[in-house]
């Protein structure tokens, strides 16, 4: 991924990130289990935990045995609502999956439960999947956001929704200092003391900051929307290739952590040619562990 010519720190309160509906859709794809609640003889609710998938077009397929009670519900009357991960909340009409269907999300059903084969193969199981009526999002403040069907099944799950926080603790690792300069260089926060990486999407990183007297957290986007996760690295090595070549916070006139001060004074300092990278390869070789020291910031 190169950056594109005139790409220049902006403010974060604009840049790109994900919608209430991609959270949702990246929640939904993302999940492994649901709370299913159908309607009993006497209209009450009767909530069982089931496996889910996404059908590949924002609706929850589950399989259940025959032999269940909420099976018969459901039959009987197909109104539903499932919450998933508790944040997101479906309610809408349980209905049969077709055949054709069903063998086309089976593997994608298996690779997901893995301990479900003989259950998805066997007849004694039925496929439901819940058309939504109506969908409410809890988002990051605790508030409800009431969206359309629609808008679940026109977004993109996030291809980082999967990460764990381990996987994002050993990105952080991989990224090491770069990531102060990025938040500073990259997103105009000069006043940063410290960054720490609190998640990953398609459109940035997502990141924990401490200012004077303050603690928020900030984005540092990409030069441009990713597509999969395999792009991660080479933006990666985009942004610190980025960040290196603007004005640093000394520059700026602001104090520098003590973590990137130079330890010998800079005028007895042994001189030592600065190679820069010329393509996006030897950037990322060289944020990554390799490769020359770029502006006195080691690499290794």
């Amino acid at each position: 991924m190169a950056i594109k010519p005139g790409w220049r720190p902006v403010d974060t309160q604009t840049v790109l990130k994900p919608t209430l509906a991609e959270e949702a859709r990246t929640e939904l794809s993302n999940a492994g289990f649901g709370n299913l609640a159908v309607l009993d003889s006497t209209h009450r609710p009767m909530v069982t935990n089931v496996p889910l998938v996404d059908d590949g077009a924002g609706n929850p397929v589950t399989v259940i045995s025959n032999l269940a009670a909420i099976t018969a519900r459901a039959h009987r009357d197909p109104r539903a609502g499932i919450n998933i991960g508790g944040r997101l909340m479906m309610q809408g009409n349980l209905e049969p999956v077709p055949g054709i269907q069903q063998i086309e999300i089976q593997n994608q059903f298996i690779a997901r439960h893995v301990t479900l084969v003989r259950q998805v193969e066997s007849l004694d199981f039925s496929w439901f999947r819940l058309a939504a009526t109506s969908v409410c999002w809890t988002d990051d403040n605790g508030d409800e956001k009431w969206l359309e069907p629609a808008d679940i099944s026109g977004a993109e799950p996030d291809p980082f929704g999967h990460y764990t926080r381990t996987e994002v603790s050993e990105l952080a690792e991989r990224i090491g200092d770069d990531l102060i300069v990025m938040v500073r260089g990259l997103s105009g926060i000069h006043r940063a003391r410290t960054a720490e990486l609190f998640g990953v999407d398609r459109y940035g990183l997502v990141v924990t900051i401490t200012e004077p007297g303050t603690r928020r957290r900030t984005r540092v986007p990409f030069p441009e929307r990713l597509n999969g996760a395999g792009e991660i690295h080479a933006a990666i090595g985009a942004l610190a290739q980025a960040a290196r070549n603007t004005p640093s916070a000394a520059e700026a006139g602001l104090e520098t952590p003590a973590t990137f001060r130079t330890e010998i004074p800079v005028e007895v300092r042994p001189k030592k040619p600065v190679s820069r990278p010329s393509t996006l390869l030897e950037s990322i070789e060289g944020y990554s562990g390799g490769g020359a020291d770029v502006d006195g910031i080691d690499s290794a």
